[in-house]
């Protein structure tokens, strides 16, 4: 993610993100039957990354704060080459923005350094750490108690389980294209409305169990002509 821009991160990353995955893989297990052949077959996939990691090279970035200019030079070098964008121009451009960054990592070594206790060493940061922390608890919570659970709704379990990646993958998509044309709304407020909307949805559960109700949706044979009966019961 280092190499791409700032504002692409968002997008990119929930474009990319693991929602997409609940409709493969209920896919895969719908036809696979078993654990074995569901493991075998995400195996035999896994073979496209390994050779797409052995044609990856390793961070530039990382390898100059290793110390390592040359092989962080010869990294850049391969990548200018893969991109058609070798050039002498570039390439004193790269050797000057490898100097750069030297003298970057110099002077942050130089400055004071920051440990975990830091976060929680003013009262800001630790209100800031609690309800980060919280909010992802809550979040996490909810979503693997949908996850985990997931065999209790009624219907198939892998149709529920496309439903549910269709779903994340729909507001990863609505977010990031929030995010990339409208920078003004902020996170924040984003943040906010999706805890809301999380709230809002616990609560009326709340109350539908406190009230002793509990809503259902009954299939009827395709003999009558309403094929769908929504009724609330005591």
């Amino acid at each position: 993610m280092e190499t791409i821009p700032k504002k692409h991160k968002v997008w990119i990353t929930l474009a990319m993100s693991f929602s997409p995955n609940y409709i493969i893989l209920a896919a895969i297990t719908y036809f696979a039957h078993d654990w074995r052949t569901l493991l075998r077959v995400i195996s035999a996939l896994n073979i496209l990354t390994l050779i797409c990691l052995s044609l990856a090279y390793e961070s530039p970035r990382w390898f100059i704060q290793k110390g390592a200019l040359k092989e962080a030079k010869e990294t850049y070098e391969k990548i200018e080459k893969w991109n058609g964008t070798t050039s002498p121009e570039r390439q004193k451009v790269l050797e000057q923005l490898i100097q750069k960054e030297v003298l970057f990592l110099e002077k942050k070594k130089q400055s004071k350094k920051y440990y975990f206790y830091h976060l929680f060493y003013t009262w800001n940061m630790l209100k800031y750490n609690l309800v980060i922390s919280f909010s992802l608890l809550c979040t996490g919570t909810t979503n693997y108690a949908l996850i985990f659970n997931i065999e209790k709704l009624s219907g198939s379990v892998y149709l529920n389980n496309v439903i549910f990646g269709v779903i994340r993958y729909f507001f990863n998509i609505v977010y990031g294209i929030i995010d990339y044309n409208c920078p003004s709304i902020g996170r924040k407020h984003i943040h906010r409305w999706a805890i809301s909307f999380i709230i809002a949805m616990l609560l009326f559960v709340f109350v539908t169990k406190a009230l002793g109700k509990h809503f259902s949706v009954n299939y009827n044979p395709p003999k009558s002509s309403e094929k769908f009966e929504f009724r609330v019961s005591k």
